[in-house]
């Protein structure tokens, strides 16, 4: 027969513990939140108050006595006297010991959320405008400060740090005077929030050259133990993450801070096509950037700069930039020096100059393009047999550099991929 384990003393019931309370002179007064707070604070140190007790001392029954540093942190951080403190943890102490974790509280929450919440359209994670009261001056609404109450729930996909992508709602509240309409925060796509946490390490690492499609790949990689929820649980929305979402989240968290160091406010328009939303903003940013500069562009250090002597004794210098293949094959107009942009990255002519589409692309020759009769394929040549060629070679060279890309990434799969052998 196998001995069961010792456990602690039951703890007091809510009503005993709080009678205690009361009728204790030293906690008749004492805050409410600062009872909370010490039984947080004990909980983070349980480990801290078992150790310097004695061996004998049972580790399923919470000690009669703090240890001293305990004490004095408890007393310092709540504002109370060591006394109170230590007739604080007589009271709480089998309490104390009782409670989860905090990795075990968050996940008894999802639990509960999950079997219990969902249906009842209650989420761990849901999201509110930060404002209650309509902000519009001139409105009736303002003027008389009643509260926001006319909603539209929908339901979401919250990309976490720590917890991968989780269920969630975001609340949108409508002002019923001037029909405002009252969101939460801004989101990388229709349905979609990405925690500022996350944001910020996506930033990190994109800054030591690591790719957005990357920190995609590495984020589902990362998060495959983290689920939406068991089988009987359909979310609407699925938890795959996007190049696209972690990019946009890049541009969005660059604006905003540089909105906020100007003390400005962002403002993009709500309707259209996600990835259009940011251009004009970008657009403005870049722009200022080129006419008045930023604050970095002076730096100079010796970590990024190095100064040499050439061999007729001049002293140079040299620094060095951080850049990609997406960087450096930038899509730009065919034409020289054209700053237009492209309405379309696979185009080769702005809006400006694409009437130049049906014009041979070799210099100097002005023919109109033909047509491959076998293909149907427009050519970016004239009838000129010497300027087919040239393309048709470009094209047969681009062709092969494209397989060798291809079979040199293939190369870099093999040799990552470990064999387990039995």
């Amino acid at each position: 027969m196998s001995a069961s384990l010792p456990t602690g003393a039951s703890p007091p019931n809510i009503g005993s513990l709080f009678d205690s309370v009361l009728h204790h002179p030293l906690l008749a007064d004492l805050p409410f939140n600062s009872f909370t707070s010490f039984l947080c604070r004990t909980k983070i140190l349980k480990e801290d108050i078992l150790q310097p007790q004695p061996h004998h001392v049972s580790i399923f029954c919470a000690p009669p006595f703090l240890p001293a540093s305990v004490t004095g942190f408890l007393a310092a951080s709540l504002d109370m006297p060591p006394e109170t403190v230590k007739v604080l943890w007589s009271l709480v102490k089998d309490i104390m010991w009782e409670l989860p974790s905090s990795a075990e509280a968050s996940a008894d929450d999802e639990t509960a959320f999950r079997i219990y919440g969902h249906e009842l359209g209650l989420t761990k994670h849901t999201l509110y405008p930060p404002i209650k009261i309509c902000a519009n001056h001139e409105c009736a609404a303002w003027q008389c400060r009643s509260l926001l109450k006319k909603e539209e729930p929908h339901h979401i996909v919250l990309f976490t740090h720590s917890e991968g992508a989780k269920p969630g709602w975001t609340i949108h509240l409508k002002c019923r005077e001037c029909n405002t309409n009252y969101q939460a925060n801004y989101s990388v796509a229709d349905h979609q929030f990405i925690e500022l946490q996350l944001a910020m390490h996506w930033m990190d690492l994109m800054q030591i050259a690591v790719l957005a499609t990357n920190c995609a790949n590495l984020y589902t990689i990362a998060q495959t133990c983290h689920d939406l929820g068991d089988s009987d649980d359909h979310w609407q929305f699925g938890n795959a993450l996007t190049t696209e979402q972690v990019w946009d989240c890049f541009t969005l968290l660059a604006l905003l801070d540089d909105h906020q160091r100007r003390n400005k406010s962002l403002i993009v328009p709500h309707d259209g096509d996600q990835k259009n939303c940011f251009t004009g903003a970008m657009y403005a940013c870049n722009t200022r950037i080129v006419h008045q500069g930023q604050n970095e562009l002076p730096h100079a250090c010796l970590g990024c700069m190095h100064i040499f002597k050439s061999p007729d004794g001049g002293l140079h210098r040299t620094e060095v930039i951080v850049t990609n293949g997406v960087t450096v094959g930038h899509p730009c107009c065919a034409i020289p020096w054209c700053k237009n942009p492209l309405d379309n990255n696979q185009l080769r002519f702005c809006a400006e100059h694409h009437h130049l589409e049906a014009v041979c692309a070799v210099n100097s020759c002005g023919q109109l393009v033909v047509v491959d009769i076998e293909t149907g394929r427009k050519c970016k040549a004239c009838d000129d047999p010497v300027h087919l060629h040239m393309e048709a070679v470009n094209i047969d060279s681009s062709c092969h550099g494209k397989s060798k890309t291809q079979h040199q990434k293939l190369s870099k799969l093999n040799n990552a991929i470990t064999v387990h052998l039995p």
